[in-house]
Formats: C-alpha cells, sequence, structure tokens
C-alpha cells in the first residue's frame, strides 16, 4: 500500500513541468544573450554566433545547474520565512561559495564544448579566483536569483499562514457550534420529557403516542448532529413531527399554518434552529391563558440572496420596554449564538418583536444557500 500522503503524490506529479519549466527558461536567456553577443569583439577576436551561443551556454547553464542548489539551501536554512533580513545576510557567506562553485563550473563547461574565451585567469589560487569572481556580474546573477526564490518562499508562507489561521478560526467555530448544539439537544429532551410526563398517569396512550413521537425527533436528531447545516425541508419535517408532539399535548388548543416558499425548500439552514422559535412561541402564546387557543404561522421566502423565516403567534406579545438582553432562556440565546457563530455578525440575525396585528414575531435574517438537492429527494 502507498502510505504517501496525497500531497506529496501530487507534488511528484508536478515535478516533471516544473523541470521542463526551468530548462526552458534557461534555454531561453542562452538564446537571448548569444544573439546579443553575436558579432562583438572578444579578446579582438571575432566571434560568430555558434561561438557566441557556446559562451551564452557556459554562462547560463551553469546557474541552471546551481540555482535548484541555491534554492534548496535557502530553505533549509534555520530561519522563519518572514526573517527576510536575516536569510539575507546568511546568503552573504553563501553567495562566495556559490559564486566560486558558479567560476569552476562555467570553466569546466567552457573547457568542455571549446568556447572561445576560456577564463585563463583561473589558473590562480583558488581563493584569490573566488574573490574576483564575487566582483564581477556573477555576484548579482546570484543574488537575482536567492531575491526570487526568497519571495516566491515568503509569499508560500504568508499563503500557508492564512490557510492556517482560516483552518484554526474553522475548527474553533465548528467546536463552539457543536457545544450551542449540545447545549440545545439536552434543553429540547429535557422540556419534551417534562410535558409527556404529565401524561404517564392520567392518560397513557397519549403518553405512549407522545414517546413514539419523541422516538421519531430523537432519530432525526441523530441523523443531522455532525451537519451544520440542513436543508430546510428537512427542518421543517422535524418540526412537524415536533408540532404533532404538542398537537397530542394540547388537541384542539393549538392549531398552526405553514407558509412556505417552494423554491426555498432547499435552502441550506443550521439544524434545530425553528424548533426552538416555535417552542417559545407555544411557551408564550395564548396557551398561557385559560381555555385560550394558540395560533401559530411558520413562513419561509426569499429576497435577494436572503432567505427569511419567520415564526409568529397570537399571544400578547413582547411587554414595551423587552429588549433582547431580556432574552435568558437557552432558546432565543443559542439561536442567536449559533447563526452569529455560522454565518458570523451582521451576515445573520434573529429579530424579535410584536406582529402589527398582534402577537409575538421572530425572524430570522441567513444567507440564501441552496443545496445542489434535497436530502430526501
Amino acid at each position: 500500500m502507498d502510505s504517501s500522503r496525497p500531497d506529496q503524490s501530487l507534488d511528484r506529479a508536478r515535478r516533471p513541468g516544473r523541470w521542463l519549466r526551468h530548462f526552458g527558461f534557461w534555454t531561453l536567456l542562452v538564446l537571448v544573450n548569444s544573439l546579443k553577443r553575436e558579432g562583438p569583439v572578444i579578446r579582438g577576436t571575432d566571434i560568430s554566433w555558434i561561438e557566441s551561443f557556446k559562451i551564452a551556454v557556459s554562462v547560463w547553464y551553469s546557474w541552471a545547474l546551481l540555482a535548484p542548489v541555491i534554492l534548496w539551501v535557502d530553505r533549509k536554512l534555520p530561519l522563519r520565512k518572514d526573517a527576510l533580513v536575516q536569510r539575507f545576510l546568511a546568503h552573504v557567506p553563501l553567495s562566495f561559495v556559490f559564486i566560486t562553485a558558479y567560476t569552476y563550473l562555467s570553466h569546466a563547461i567552457s573547457v568542455l564544448i571549446e568556447t572561445p574565451e576560456q577564463a585563463a585567469w583561473l589558473a590562480g589560487p583558488v581563493l584569490s579566483n573566488a574573490l574576483r569572481a564575487t566582483t564581477r556580474s556573477s555576484n548579482m546573477i546570484y543574488w537575482v536569483i536567492v531575491a526570487i526564490g526568497v519571495s516566491f518562499e515568503y509569499q508560500r508562507f504568508l499563503r500557508d499562514q492564512e490557510v492556517q489561521q482560516a483552518e484554526t478560526q474553522r475548527l474553533m467555530s465548528e467546536a463552539q457550534l457543536k457545544s450551542l448544539q449540545a447545549q440545545l439537544h439536552p434543553h429540547f429532551l429535557f422540556n419534551t420529557l417534562n410535558a409527556i410526563s404529565d401524561y404517564v398517569e392520567t392518560d397513557a396512550a397519549t403518553a405512549r403516542m407522545m414517546l413514539e413521537k419523541l422516538g421519531d425527533l430523537l432519530r432525526s436528531l441523530t441523523h443531522t448532529s455532525a451537519d451544520s447545516e440542513v436543508a430546510l425541508a428537512d427542518e421543517l419535517a422535524f418540526v412537524e413531527t415536533y408540532l404533532e408532539l404538542q398537537t397530542l399535548r394540547f388537541g384542539d388548543s393549538l392549531s398552526v399554518r405553514v407558509d412556505v416558499d417552494p423554491e426555498v425548500l432547499n435552502a441550506l439552514v443550521p439544524p434545530l434552529i425553528l424548533q426552538p422559535l416555535v417552542e417559545n412561541a407555544i411557551k408564550h402564546g395564548r396557551l398561557n391563558s385559560v381555555g385560550a387557543a394558540a395560533s401559530i404561522q411558520i413562513s419561509a421566502w426569499s429576497e435577494g440572496d436572503r432567505l427569511n423565516l419567520r415564526v409568529s403567534d397570537n399571544g400578547p406579545g413582547f411587554a414595551p420596554d423587552w429588549t433582547k438582553e431580556d432574552a435568558r432562556g437557552i432558546g432565543l440565546s443559542n439561536t442567536r449564538q449559533r447563526i452569529h457563530t455560522l454565518y458570523g455578525q451582521g451576515t445573520a440575525t434573529l429579530v424579535a418583536a410584536n406582529a402589527p396585528g398582534g402577537g409575538a414575531q421572530l425572524d430570522l435574517h441567513l444567507p440564501l444557500r441552496k443545496a445542489i438537492q434535497l436530502a430526501n429527494a
């Protein structure tokens, strides 16, 4: 079995292309410089294009062979990629080594291909020749290679930093979302079991049917517990089962109307986002009054790139001095934190207000993002 990582395999696949581009770049420099040097007088002798080409080969292919080594050494320096000053200072002694290597490599190629000027001055001591080489144009070429290599490494470092920061932020957001969702599940379960307990002794048949509905809800929660978003159709199906359970509890005292634009059924929403709002409407609606009937409406529609979700009731509404800070219960505060964590502050909002015709109205405004297809299609 191949135990190499996918990024390593991808790097190996791209390697032939990189070497081909490397060879093509230096070959282009050879051709350009051979054309520039066609016809000049070198050491009092006119040279042909072939001779000029040989000189360019000895110069630029020497750097072509050394450039990968220079860049490899630069990557191996025990310095941070963003320590630019220290990196360039480290190349001061390295430049002496590589320019000396270039000097003798270029001379070896000149001898091998019999160029018209074979740098006879290389017969002197190594140290003397190296010092003389550092004052030639070779010095500038070395620093151009280093500057290009360091700049690419620095850009790669910045990209890696951005990716790492984004990944860290994503993991933190996911952890926070899972924490908020885990907080909501026991709250939902406790409230539902508390409602069922009222019927265990007085109406065992109703309690049994409510437990069956609760089992359906828990199975649904199990399937979506790892998802940060689900299709609105799935969320509505969950709420419908929850309302069936509540109808067993309240009977004709609870009526529900659902008005959802079919075009947004595949819009993505956080799981268990509507249930707390519906539960809040039931809890604070007219069911608080003896003999009163509660009417709840669930609406969903889109406006441009925004998905609107609304849960309204016919209860007494919010007090005139009510603010969102007064919503200290888990339902509304948890919902607000979840949408802010998932979509960002200001991108998604939860607005609580009194409806024009009376009662409370909770409006969720989320970015409109649609699934490719419905989960149950």
